[in-house]
């Protein structure tokens, strides 16, 4: 049995992934008063990159938060991958750079990433995934904003709500979804790699658990 336990081992790789889920109704009186709000402690403006695989700015950024890869070329290519699935990037930019940035999902939910379809689909619903500030950016609720400009993007495409995921250790966008989210809950899935084949994942039946209030407040997007 120690054999083949250790054969299986090797063989394929078992996980277990936590992580909260968010929804947000998309009310667009709320989301147009606030639609200007910028921080007040930094000067940045948020744009929507129009062509992610040919900004070097967002190239340098994703280098050095450790996303779609570690060199130029590879995430060139990764992020050119993006616009087939009709993936929106928005970025913060203060002075000459880029210090923030959250991803949107705008395509059908069979688009989203194989983890996310199963727990978050719901009727007219865009996806909120990936995202990052710069360390020394850290501090001026960028996340919050871009938030903000995301839900704004999805309301402007006729979306009725926003989906979002947090894993369980991330404690900052946990604390920051929970003030920016209607409602949450746990959920987990296993996952299997092997070697060659994509990660397979199952969510078990018995991972039902019920949506709690996030008691979220009409100045959300003002801390």
């Amino acid at each position: 049995m120690k054999a083949v336990r250790s054969i299986l081992r090797r063989a394929f790789r078992f996980d277990v992934d936590a992580y909260f889920l968010f929804s947000d109704s998309l009310q667009s009186e709320l989301i147009a008063h606030y639609s200007n709000a910028h921080p007040k402690s930094l000067t940045v403006d948020f744009y929507i990159v129009e062509k992610p695989s040919e900004d070097t700015l967002l190239i340098n950024l994703c280098k050095e938060g450790g996303y779609f890869g570690t060199t130029d070329q590879l995430i060139r290519k990764n992020l050119a991958a993006t616009s087939d699935r009709a993936d929106k990037c928005i970025v913060a930019k203060h002075e000459s750079q880029y210090v923030a940035m959250s991803w949107v999902a705008l395509g059908r939910p069979s688009d989203w990433p194989s983890f996310a379809q199963a727990p978050l689909v719901q009727k007219s619903s865009g996806l909120l995934h990936l995202s990052y500030v710069k360390p020394e950016y850290r501090g001026h609720y960028l996340q919050r904003f871009l938030d903000l400009q995301r839900k704004k993007l999805l309301a402007e495409h006729r979306f009725e709500k926003a989906v979002s995921f947090v894993g369980v250790s991330n404690l900052s966008s946990m604390r920051n979804s929970m003030a920016c989210n209607e409602s949450f809950k746990l959920t987990y899935h296993f996952s299997v790699e092997i070697p060659v084949l994509k990660k397979l994942n199952f969510f078990p039946k018995w991972n039902q658990e019920n949506w709690k209030s996030c008691r979220t407040h009409a100045d959300r997007w003002t801390p």
